[in-house]
């Protein structure tokens, strides 16, 4: 199986891609509530067409919008554990798992979340290793998503427009540095 390393000039500009990407990426920052109603009054009427890739931003949409297509989590949030993992979980009657190490996005989760797009129902991901860089494998691969929500540590979301973002998402990817792993 292959692995997508990411380079190490790439870390910053993916870390603030939010300000990078500006014209594609619209953050949401304040307080919790804030951000859980502005996400319900953009998102509640597409939950089909939406991805949320992040423990606490998974939780905050489940209990302010609705359960997503797509929700990818690896059960910690800066890199501490999360306890609602349980309570996120139950939102999910199908729930897929994939291994994913940091700085990288593996060709298994790839198809994880291929498999994941091609059910009728929503699917929640279930990463082992790190899941950050997911967000950009969505943007690539979801071609029935519109939007992927991902978390902005300790500032609030970031709210992706996939149709706008897609050039910008390869340009980047084509960027990393491809392994082969037995």
């Amino acid at each position: 199986m292959k692995r997508y390393i990411l380079p190490e000039e790439l870390r910053k500009t993916l870390a603030y891609i939010h300000i990078y990407a500006k014209e594609h990426i619209n953050p949401i920052t304040g307080l919790r509530d804030f951000i859980g109603f502005k996400l319900r009054s953009e998102f509640y009427g597409y939950l089909h067409r939406v991805a949320v890739v992040g423990d606490i931003v998974c939780s905050t949409f489940l209990g302010y919008v609705g359960v997503p297509r797509i929700c990818i989590i690896d059960g910690k949030t800066l890199r501490e554990l999360y306890s609602g993992v349980d309570v996120i979980s139950k939102s999910f009657s199908y729930m897929l798992r994939c291994t994913n190490p940091p700085g990288s996005i593996s060709e298994e989760c790839i198809k994880t979340i291929a498999r994941a797009l091609n059910t009728l129902y929503p699917v929640l991901v279930m990463v082992e290793g790190e899941e950050d860089l997911l967000a950009l494998a969505l943007c690539l691969i979801g071609k029935d998503i519109d939007y992927v929500i991902y978390g902005i540590p300790r500032e609030g979301v970031g709210v992706i427009d996939v149709e706008k973002f897609r050039v910008t998402a390869i340009n980047l990817f084509t960027q990393f540095k491809v392994i082969e792993e037995l």
